[in-house]
């Protein structure tokens, strides 16, 4: 994980440490989390990866949805670079950052590919460090390096590339496009075109919330089975587009109501898809949180 004070921690990229980061994340309004990881072998040029699983908040929270997607990785995935999409719930001043510290984690450091990451900050034409503090605070990766380390690091060596966005609800609020800023089509195109150049077996991974509801993220009124109902109608429409591998439809159906049950994953969602090829993805698990007063929602899915 990253810098910070938490379970996992991350070194390097200048710093000689290693550090943890907080444990606990806010989202854009008020959050919670959830991960993405894609697999299955897929040629973007090499051999390359895609698939999602959804968590980032407290892993116990979680737990049955994120074996359903790393079991995906432990079956079908021969990866040996994992390019992890974390969500940015306090947001940041750029679309992307990247980390060089290596995630330390209660299982052994998860090193970051530098090599991979040079081509990449070559091709993207942007600071990809400029925003790179942001990871200090940050759980969403954190939690997909101890499940790497765990599920892939006792069979093969293996390296991250550890990214975090954040520049969809930025768009949402003004009502912009979702890649008016430019730095958000390059880096897509950046990255896509590095997995084609690499020698490096890729998975795709994103580290994601889905929605946050009730009065702990700001509704009036507590969550009922009813209401949860409903937010599991609308989650299942909108994963409709992600299975789809439809980045415009996910991000249209989500401004349709101004956001209103909190997707913290945009981003990392957003930019997986549009990463992948357009091969239909699978949804594994649905699951929630039913708090009352705060719900979180997850989801495992896979793109063969």
């Amino acid at each position: 994980m990253l810098p910070g004070s938490s379970t996992a921690t991350a070194s390097g990229s200048g710093a000689g440490r290693s550090r943890t980061p907080s444990g606990r994340a806010r989202c854009v309004p008020p959050p919670t989390p959830v991960a993405l990881t894609p697999t299955r072998r897929r040629r973007f040029g090499r051999r390359s990866t895609g698939f999602f699983p959804a968590l980032t908040g407290r892993i116990w929270q979680a737990t049955g949805t994120y074996a359903w997607a790393y079991r995906e990785v432990l079956e079908r995935s021969d990866a040996d670079l994992y390019v992890v999409l974390g969500t940015c719930h306090a947001g940041m001043a750029d679309p992307f950052a990247v980390t060089l510290k290596p995630y330390d984690t209660p299982l052994g450091p998860v090193p970051v590919d530098r090599e991979f990451y040079d081509a990449l900050s070559r091709r993207a034409g942007q600071d990809l460090l400029a925003s790179e503090p942001a990871h200090r605070a940050e759980h969403s990766i954190e939690f997909q390096a101890v499940m790497l380390q765990h599920i892939v690091g006792r069979r093969r060596p293996f390296a991250i590339l550890p990214v975090l966005a954040s520049y969809l609800h930025e768009s949402q609020l003004s009502g912009g496009d979702p890649e008016a800023d430019p730095r958000v089509p390059r880096f897509v195109d950046a990255l896509r075109e590095t997995m084609a150049a690499s020698s490096r077996r890729v998975c795709l991974v994103a580290g994601v919330d889905l929605a946050h509801v009730g009065p702990r993220f700001g509704d009036p009124k507590r969550n009922t089975a009813t209401s949860l109902a409903r937010v599991e109608r609308d989650d299942r429409a909108m994963l409709e587009s992600v299975v789809g591998v439809d980045a415009r439809g996910f991000y249209a159906g989500v401004a349709a109501d101004h956001d209103a049950r909190r997707i913290c994953g945009l981003s990392p969602i957003y930019t997986l898809l549009r990463l992948l090829p357009e091969a239909r993805g699978r949804l594994l698990r649905y699951t929630q949180w039913p708090d009352p007063q705060g719900a979180v929602t997850f989801c495992a899915v896979t793109f063969p």
